[in-house]
């Protein structure tokens, strides 16, 4: 399970950089002010992941000291409003919880794709990120534009299955850059395969 956490904070950081703040819920009062500093970097995040420990008898007490510490730090409250709560060890509950708050269990997988959905759809609106699909020619000009024009990322690249000269490009744009791609492509919407997100 290890594996799958490493390799969820890989995807997450490399395809947003390093635009997502974990804090902790276990942090004792006593020590809060040795990480003001840190926690002060959740001013700057894009994202704020409230990682709590659900089978500690004192875990509400936790997730209010790191709310207040966070309020007092005046993180802006869109980014609190935005913050995703993760509530770590569902496994060693005996019964699941009426909390607002996604459970998981880091060692059974358990909520842990769910995670990594909603970690996503949550950096692509704090970051300003577009993702569109085209299905374009092979070595055509839209082709050749997407792939080769550093306009935009290239999350998947498939051959269409029903016409191989056709590939479907999901494409990762920040919103600036889509911007200016349909300005200078304006033909390039017959080519969209359903809503960009």
């Amino acid at each position: 399970m290890l594996i799958q956490l490493v390799s969820l904070v890989d995807i997450i950081l490399k395809l947003f950089h390093s635009y997502l703040y974990v804090c902790l819920a276990d942090i004792p009062t006593t020590l809060i002010e040795a990480f003001r500093a840190t926690l002060n970097d959740a001013i700057d995040a894009h994202l704020i992941i409230h990682v709590c420990d659900i089978s500690h008898p004192d875990y509400v007490v936790q997730r209010k000291i790191v709310m207040d510490t966070l309020l007092e730090l005046d993180v802006p409250t869109s980014k609190l409003e935005s913050m995703i709560t993760v509530f770590n060890k569902s496994d060693l509950l005996e019964q699941q919880i009426d909390d607002e708050g996604l459970q998981v269990s880091c060692k059974t997988g358990e909520g842990l794709g769910e995670l990594i959905d909603i970690v996503q759809q949550r950096l692509m609106i704090a970051s300003d990120r577009v993702t569109c699909e085209y299905r374009v020619l092979q070595g055509g000009q839209l082709y050749q534009t997407l792939v080769n024009d550093n306009l935009c990322t290239i999350e998947t690249m498939t051959v269409d299955e029903n016409e191989p000269q056709f590939i479907r490009l999901k494409c990762l744009f920040s919103k600036v850059a889509f911007a200016k791609f349909e300005a200078r492509y304006p033909g390039a919407a017959k080519y969209k395969i359903g809503l960009c997100s």
